[in-house]
């Protein structure tokens, strides 16, 4: 859609909503996050001061579009159809007498998943499998933990564990860069590479995560991994995941 004609789509939508309403809306949403490179610039031109099309944050956060200040709150992902929003602003409802205090724009957050907990305690082979991941940080900073490895018999392989330190991109936001550390530590040669990647939420909602290793001998090696959610209720979810691993030189 050329800029122009995105313009004149909103100035209908937000015509009907004063219409219907009386009130000029100053809050945006698209469907599915569906926006142009150009919506933003057109949205704080028409008088809009926020939108919620942004899932890269846990908290409202500004950014600076045309010089000015723009602001970015939480959404319902998902769940909310094509709709220009109209806030009560500080100004129309004054802050009650005792209200609590506004919330930490900067607090430490933190975030644990396992995608993998299993083993086997019968039989002639004993075995245990893990693989999960999670950090601990702000939105800007984070320590990114990762870690799977399997126990068979007593004995430890495929020991893989990551320490990485996270930052979103500037301009791309959907996506962090992360640089470490990663531990080779089981029952072999304990082996450390330098590590450094990037993660986020690829176009058409893939969760895209490609990581470079590089240690002593000139060796490196790369991996890919790649996720997509499928819904199939609001609390079931089906995840396809795919991985791949490549390495300059057969590592012994």
């Amino acid at each position: 859609m050329a800029p122009e004609q995105e313009r004149k789509s909103y100035l209908r939508s937000v015509a009907s909503i004063e219409r219907a309403t009386g009130t000029r809306p100053l809050g945006f949403n698209a469907f599915w996050l569906r926006g142009t490179p150009h919506t933003l610039e057109i949205l704080q031109e028409l008088g809009f001061i926020y939108h919620i099309d942004d899932v890269s944050r846990d908290e409202p956060f500004l950014i600076n579009v045309n010089g000015k200040p723009f602001a970015v709150l939480l959404t319902s992902f998902g769940v909310k159809p094509v709709c220009a929003q109209t806030p009560a602003t500080p100004v129309d409802v004054p802050t009650p007498a005792g209200w609590p205090k506004p919330a930490e724009d900067n607090r430490v957050l933190t975030y644990v998943i396992g995608d993998q907990l299993e083993g086997r305690t019968n039989g002639l082979n004993t075995s245990f499998r893990w693989d999960g991941e999670g950090w601990i940080g702000t939105d800007f900073n984070k320590l990114w933990i990762k870690s799977e490895g399997r126990v068979m018999n007593g004995v430890t392989s495929d020991g893989d564990h990551e320490f990485l330190y996270d930052r979103p991109i500037p301009h791309l936001r959907y996506f962090d860069w992360q640089a470490g550390v990663r531990l080779d530590l089981d029952s072999g040669p304990t082996r450390a590479w330098a590590a450094i990647g990037i993660q986020g939420l690829a176009p058409y909602f893939f969760n895209f995560a490609p990581t470079l290793y590089v240690r002593d001998g000139g060796r490196v090696a790369g991996r890919i991994s790649g996720s997509y959610d499928l819904y199939l209720t609001q609390r079931l979810i089906l995840q396809p995941q795919a991985e791949l691993n490549s390495y300059s030189q057969a590592d012994r």
